[in-house]
């Protein structure tokens, strides 16, 4: 994913985790943000990404898909979570 490219899907993923708190991690959204694009999140076996986030606290990182070409992009989602004392997730996200 070229550097410009990149900037606007974060745009669009910035605005789906800001606010930075939630009742539940907005994974859903920030797929939907980057599909946008062109690009898919995917899993080992370059299918769309599907399942759940376990614990109070985590990071994981997940391969985009480029939609034109099939193949693996040079990018990938990083995601991390925090639960509050509240329950609420302090949940950041961006394409690296």
């Amino acid at each position: 994913m070229k550097v410009a490219e990149k900037k606007k899907v974060n745009r669009d993923v910035g605005v789906v985790v800001d606010p930075t708190y939630f009742s539940e991690i907005p994974l859903a959204d920030i797929m939907d943000a980057i599909e946008n694009h062109g690009y898919l999140v995917v899993d080992e076996e370059h299918n769309r990404w599907s399942g759940f986030l376990c614990g109070r606290e985590g990071q994981a990182m997940f391969d985009i898909l480029s939609q034109e070409t099939g193949k693996l992009d040079n990018s990938n989602l990083r995601l991390s979570w925090y639960t509050m004392a509240s329950g609420r997730y302090e949940v950041l996200a961006y394409v690296a």
